[in-house]
């Protein structure tokens, strides 16, 4: 049975609470990533996501301030914290977990992204892609024996 830990990305980026939107941004675009989990030392305060940025965006009131393009303007991109907007909620699994149990969680939670953590430990993170590339090398799937 496939784990969490056999498809888990180990080699996390991650962000600091205190990171401004406009660097989470960058960090996202950069990595092409959606996601990244919100570490504080060791500790894991949350995940900040793309959702969670266009949730900012839609809320913004046009009228108090610039959202220009380019990197020279000053928007509320540099001046609002990732740990305003990200979600604080963290859902986690530990590495032991069946990737089968894992799809089921994720799909209830309605969440994209998994962390895999151990005693408060990150260890990894499994997203949905992590998921569907298993599928589609075939680490997955059901076997129907017929005995006769």
């Amino acid at each position: 049975m496939l784990k969490l830990k056999d498809i888990m990305t180990a080699d996390l980026v991650s962000a600091g609470p205190q990171a401004t939107l406009r660097e989470a941004m960058e960090l996202l675009s950069e990595q092409h990533i959606s996601g990244v989990p919100v570490v504080s030392g060791a500790k894991v305060v949350g995940v900040f996501t793309a959702t969670d940025l266009l949730d900012f965006l839609a809320e913004h009131d046009e009228t108090s301030g610039s959202l220009g393009v380019g990197r020279r303007s000053r928007t509320h991109l540099d001046e609002v914290m990732v740990s305003e907007v990200m979600t604080r909620t963290v859902h986690s699994l530990p590495p032991e977990c069946s990737v089968e149990e894992a799809s089921a969680f994720m799909r209830q939670a309605q969440i994209h992204r998994v962390l895999v953590m151990k005693g408060g430990a990150l260890l990894g993170i499994v997203t949905t892609t992590d998921v569907a590339k298993a599928v589609a090398d075939h680490l997955i799937g059901r076997r129907t024996y017929v005995f006769s």
